[in-house]
């Protein structure tokens, strides 16, 4: 089994060399390995080329260091294509490695030959390294059976998405490449993961997850007022409704057990992320009619949100803040 590990940056200067020593520490040492950063505007393209002459990493490296910013996906598609290992690892330039990441999900596809991705258990830290918090998972299998699909779409998210992708190649023979128009992978690596062998999650943690005042992450939402919170709850929207017609294109490119039935759920599910988008200017008797006519692709959140409204959408922000899930 030969892996690539890439190495994904935009300004990550403060933290790019724990990065690459979480990379090049590894106990099992990656095949290939491809530093690729996306225009970064602060110092984090020269640390890269230092760290690499400093440890004489030059012929184990590809570096692909543009000059303007493309994209997170862009770039991921970018690094992925500079590889032809069977298993592809990639590494986000703010995150910290543990030395037991390729070892373990070397062993893991080994043992699950079928299994397309995995995600793993990981730390949470914040900008100086310090813990905030575990997310542990129980090892299961997502299988990516009928039941399991439709799960995912009425829920809008794969039952796994995961910060760190591992992926084996066939997701982009089968599926093609990253939707550039996206702003992340995850959601469609989730999907093409349960589309394809299903997802693996396992129980062992293999890197600690940074978060801080530029991290691409959900976390920061936290940080927002309510009505900020709001603002950007709306504008996420139309990306949730792309994102469910690439899980429409992907579901096109494989046959699958009640193909037509997934397909008409996933249009319905783009035409609610579309209508949620304005659901603080629908009267309540509208938004209980919506609910009346779509509840069979909601999943118990956005039923909150859709009779709620506005208020649902903040109080179930407000509901997971108490609970300490958000």
């Amino acid at each position: 089994m030969r892996i690539a590990a890439i190495v994904i940056s935009y300004n990550h200067a403060n933290f790019i060399v724990e990065a690459l020593d979480g990379v090049f520490q590894q106990t099992r040492p990656a095949d290939e390995v491809v530093i690729a950063d996306d225009g970064s505007t602060d110092d984090t393209r020269k640390i890269i080329v230092e760290y690499v002459r400093s440890h004489g990493l030059e012929e184990r490296c590809i570096l692909l260091l543009s000059d303007k910013n493309r994209g997170i996906n862009t770039n991921y598609q970018n690094a992925i294509d500079h590889t032809d290992s069977d298993v592809i690892v990639c590494f986000a330039g703010d995150d910290v490695y543990l030395p037991n990441a390729l070892s373990h999900i070397e062993q893991l596809f080994a043992k699950n030959p079928t299994v397309n991705h995995i995600v793993t258990s990981r730390y949470v830290v914040d900008e100086q390294g310090k813990p905030i918090k575990e997310i542990n998972y129980k090892d299961t299998l997502h299988s990516g059976n009928t039941v399991t699909i439709k799960h995912a779409i009425r829920h809008g998210f794969p039952p796994a998405g995961g910060e760190m992708g591992v992926w084996r190649r066939n997701l982009f023979t089968v599926f093609g490449p990253l939707p550039a128009t996206l702003p992340n992978e995850d959601d469609q690596m989730g999907f093409r993961g349960l589309l394809l062998g299903g997802t693996l999650v396992s129980s062992v943690k293999t890197y600690k997850y940074r978060i801080h005042s530029e991290s691409m992450s959900a976390w920061l939402r936290n940080r927002m007022s309510d009505d900020l919170f709001f603002a950007q709850f709306k504008v996420n929207q139309p990306v949730r409704r792309d994102n469910m017609m690439h899980w429409m294109l992907s579901i096109k490119k494989i046959q699958i057990d009640d193909q037509l039935e997934l397909i008409d759920m996933l249009e319905k599910k783009m035409s609610f992320y579309q209508w949620l988008q304005n659901v603080d200017e629908e009267p309540f008797l509208d938004r209980l009619v919506f609910f009346l006519k779509n509840r069979t692709i909601l999943g118990r959140r956005e039923v909150f949100y859709t009779i709620f409204g506005k208020t649902g959408i903040i109080g179930w922000r407000r509901i997971r803040r108490l609970l300490g899930r958000a």
